[in-house]
């Protein structure tokens, strides 16, 4: 039985069960109404049964009480429902099959006397009016069921054990309803939320009291009153069964406080652990800025850098266009003769100017590279030409020590190279091979393809380098120790720059050497020839020996050209240069120094060519070239650069700005005059 504490369910509510609930909550006030209602009907319920009643044996009703009493006795408290169950139907649904409605009411409430008089209860009216009303109510509605289906009271087992099932169901509803009922009104809860939690999981029970009632019955029809002692040990098993069903639950309960209570401390530290990411997200934040503000200072000062380096070449190279071109002209034949001490110093003169710019332009080169800013240029280029003309900047310094240039251009072909590392590469093995070699001896340098990798080879017969110097030499600023370290001049970057030049192609660099006999440097290109391995194979040379005093490049002729040339220089000293050196090769020359009057020069006189300094004031030479382009009077006229930067972004941007081509300063006799004649004839 269930009472709202119980198997006809017995009320244990937050307190006791009264209308005088907590202010303003409105569930009290239907709850007194309700429990009226409830024992108004179980009158009028157990007046129908006292109408019905036939007196039936009552040895039988005691028997059945008393066991109801001792079941009662000992309830299951379920304090999460706010229920108490017992084991007391199996004896109502006895005496509804056997002894009719009253005496069903009579055990129901003898039953639930055990549970009211139980030492230390504190009773309430309130509750234990509703407690004893919801289980007269259950057992009238349970008997009347029972006869309604066809039940007769006092009959056998197998005709009353259908109706008995429909009288269980009747009992189990209208008992486990009243207390759902009560409870939403006292607690304000969804009916059917208190029902599924509290009270559906019951109804095995109820249909388990069931089978133990129809055993009962069969006992007593068989054996006489005293066989219903035996539907004690039973009840006790239900008893047990109660007991194990709310030790699960306190268990389950348990763990889900355990839960609660881990959750609630994950929570705390998650809590804890986001308060510490936002601090440290702060303080990443804060390390970002101060990044940001060292990254914006670092791409200033990159700025910087490349301004001071621009300015630094252009502030450097112009003098030096000066000292050296002077010092070419000087020692040209059209310029009248000069004794043998003069020219000697003339040439000291240049020499030095070409050491100075050798020396700037390494570490012009090595800055860039290390800014990134060197980028490869690639393009397919005739090898063969570009060995010989690497080989031919080299004559001077050669020939004044009488060194003999054998060159081995076994190669006929292209190769998909940029030329102008490629070309320094070449420039700075052979400066120092010819640094290094004593006179009269022997400089060798040698071109082939191995498959499709290009192959170069510089060799010498110099004074050697030790071996365990020989990767040293690659390093910034190296020099081997030694007494010739003292001897020679050199900063030590170029062939710290030959390995950065052959990183960017993505080749190698290796030397072997041995001192006194002379050193071998091989570079190799891989995978840059362009064309069939059988055409280089049916054009390559021989070996070509040219003494060093032999290599003259093709502007050193003094053969006149012709033609009307434009300098736009702002710098005095350059255009009078300029003017002298292509005077000298017979062209007519206009000079103007700024950008506005270039432009005006250029529409009056409509000269062959223009050779623009980029770095004007004013209009500068970009800006100039571009009004040039855009004038259909000039547009037709070739543009050529002329800047004493170093840095190759000055070439790609005159181009974009129109320009034909591009001379970097200082300029040079033995170049100079071919380079303009090679314009002239493009633009013819």
């Amino acid at each position: 039985m269930r009472s709202f504490r119980g198997h006809a369910c017995r009320v244990q509510g937050v307190g006791p069960l009264t209308s005088a609930g907590p202010a303003g909550n409105g569930a009290s006030r239907w709850l007194t109404p309700y429990v009226v209602a409830v024992d108004v009907c179980a009158l009028a319920a157990i007046a129908a049964g006292v109408a019905f009643d036939r007196g039936d044996d009552s040895i039988v009703l005691v028997l059945v009480a008393a066991l109801a009493a001792l079941a009662g006795a000992r309830p299951v408290r379920f304090p999460r429902f706010k229920t108490e169950l017992t084991a007391t139907h199996p004896f109502v649904l006895l005496a509804v099959a056997n002894l009719g409605p009253l005496e069903a009411m009579i055990v129901g409430l003898v039953g639930l006397t055990g549970v009211l008089i139980r030492p230390g209860r504190k009773l309430s009216v309130l509750r234990t009016a509703f407690n004893l009303g919801s289980v007269v109510l259950a057992a009238a509605v349970a008997a009347w069921a029972y006869v309604a289906t066809g039940g007769q009271v006092g009959g056998s087992l197998w005709t009353s054990f259908a109706p008995l099932a429909t009288a269980t169901g009747a009992y189990f509803l209208v008992n486990t309803g009243l207390v759902t009922l009560a409870i939403t009104f006292q607690q304000r809860t969804p009916f059917l939320v208190v029902w599924r939690e509290s009270f559906q999981w019951t109804a095995v029970s109820y249909f388990t009291g069931l089978t133990l009632a129809a055993a009962m019955l069969g006992a007593l029809t068989a054996w006489g009153p005293w066989a219903l002692a035996m539907g004690i040990p039973p009840c006790s098993l239900l008893l047990a069964f109660y007991r194990a069903h709310r030790e699960a639950i306190q268990e389950h309960e348990r763990r889900v406080l355990e839960v609660e209570a881990l959750n609630a401390d994950l929570e705390r530290k998650v809590e804890v652990r986001t308060r510490e990411l936002a601090s440290a997200l702060e303080g990443i934040e804060g390390a970002n800025r101060m990044l940001s503000d060292a990254n914006r200072a670092l791409t200033e000062a990159s700025k910087a850098k490349s301004a001071f380096l621009a300015n630094v070449s252009h502030e450097l190279r112009t003098p030096l266009n000066s000292v050296i071109g002077f010092s070419e002209l000087l020692t040209d034949p059209g310029f009248g003769d000069l004794s043998p001490r003069q020219r000697e110093f003339l040439s000291d003169i240049r020499d030095s100017g070409e050491h100075l710019l050798a020396l700037i332009n390494d570490i012009l080169d090595l800055s860039k590279i290390e800014a990134g800013k060197l980028d490869v240029n690639r393009e397919p280029i005739e090898i063969a030409e570009l060995v010989r003309e690497s080989a031919s900047m080299l004559r001077p310094q050669a020939a004044k020590k009488g060194l003999t240039l054998e060159i081995e251009a076994d190669v006929s072909g292209r190769a998909d190279v940029d030329p102008r590392l490629v070309r320094q590469v070449l420039v700075n093995l052979l400066s120092n091979a010819v640094k290094f070699t004593p006179e009269n001896g022997r400089v060798d340098l040698a071109a082939s393809f191995e498959g499709d990798d290009l192959v170069l080879t510089v060799g010498d017969t110099g004074i050697g380098i030790p071996e365990p110097d020989q990767e040293k030499i690659f390093l910034e600023f190296y020099q081997v120790d030694g007494s010739y370290a003292r001897k020679y001049e050199g900063t030590g970057l170029g062939l710290a720059l030959v390995r950065r030049m052959m990183t960017l192609h993505n080749g190698t660099v290796s030397v072997s050497s041995r001192p006194g006999e002379g050193s071998r440097f091989v570079c190799v290109f891989p995978s840059c020839r362009v064309g069939g391995h059988a055409a280089a194979q049916a054009s390559a040379s021989g070996p070509v020996p040219v003494p060093a005093g032999e290599l003259v490049a093709d502007g050193a002729s003094s053969t006149p050209f012709g033609g009307t040339v434009l300098v736009v220089e702002d710098n005095a000293v350059n255009r009078k240069l300029a003017r002298n050196v292509l005077r000298s090769r017979g062209y007519r020359v206009l000079e103007a120094d700024t950008g506005e009057e270039g432009i005006e020069i250029a529409r009056r006189e409509r000269p062959q060519l223009i050779l623009m300094d980029l770095q004007l004031p004013g209009l500068d030479g970009m800006e100039a070239t571009r009004r040039l382009k855009a004038d259909p009077r000039t547009s037709g006229i070739p543009v050529v650069a002329l800047s004493a930067h170093a840095h190759g972004v000055d070439e790609e941007r005159a181009r974009a700005a129109g320009c034909a081509g591009y001379i970097a300063k200082p300029i040079r006799l033995s170049r100079f005059p071919q380079q303009v004649r090679t314009f002239l004839e493009g633009a013819a």
